[in-house]
């Protein structure tokens, strides 16, 4: 009886193992170790206004952007388009569009597109581009040193720039490194219970 037990302990354990490391996970195209107090930004999105950011994604699976953003004034009436570019094929893979209310100053601003499969390894653009502005304001994307990313050029209005976007890739993918971590996890606690309850049997 106390055999089925570990099996049944260790089945459950190892089907969280494999639900968990089975998800969304994120991957910043910048240094995260820069304190946010240090960011600068692409300027104002002002009309005709054109961002591009290179970078390579690191995992199969790209479902969407998340970018840090900034709405300059609080009641702005403006609209944005972006397109996601495969940089081998020029094909645009998604785009979309968004308005100056949809940025939120007090969180990421988030462009969802459908998954794509096979995108490890693959080098795209992000262009966002200024479609109109009926206000005084619009709103701007932050940026930080690109050091650590020389494949992550980042083009402003047509001139290249030293900085790149503060942009993190989501991918779903089975996390290998995360399954192994947490089965020596279960492992380690089950191996403990069983200890204890030995020595104080």
């Amino acid at each position: 009886m106390k055999k089925w037990k570990y099996v049944i302990v260790a089945i459950v354990g190892i089907l969280f193992a494999v639900i968990y490391s089975f998800r969304t996970w994120p991957a910043e195209i910048y240094d995260n170790n820069i304190d946010s107090t240090l960011y600068t930004n692409v300027g104002e999105l002002t009309e005709g206004s054109k961002v591009s950011q290179q970078f390579t994604c690191t995992q199969n699976g790209l479902n969407s952007l998340e970018l840090t953003m900034s709405n300059l004034g609080q009641e702005c009436e403006a609209e944005y388009a972006w397109t996601l570019t495969e940089t081998e094929s020029e094909k645009v893979v998604a785009k979309g569009e968004f308005t100056a209310g949809e940025v939120d100053n007090s969180k990421n601003m988030v462009l969802k597109l459908s998954e794509l499969e096979e995108s490890k390894g693959k080098q795209y653009v992000l262009t966002i581009e200024t479609e109109s502005i009926k206000s005084e304001h619009g709103v701007t994307v932050m940026t930080t040193d690109r050091s650590l990313n020389e494949d992550g050029k980042l083009s402003i209005n047509g001139k290249e720039s030293l900085q790149v976007l503060v942009m993190k890739e989501q991918m779903k993918y089975f996390n290998t490194e995360t399954f192994i971590v947490l089965l020596g996890l279960i492992a380690y606690l089950v191996f403990l219970i069983t200890f204890l309850n030995r020595l104080f049997k």
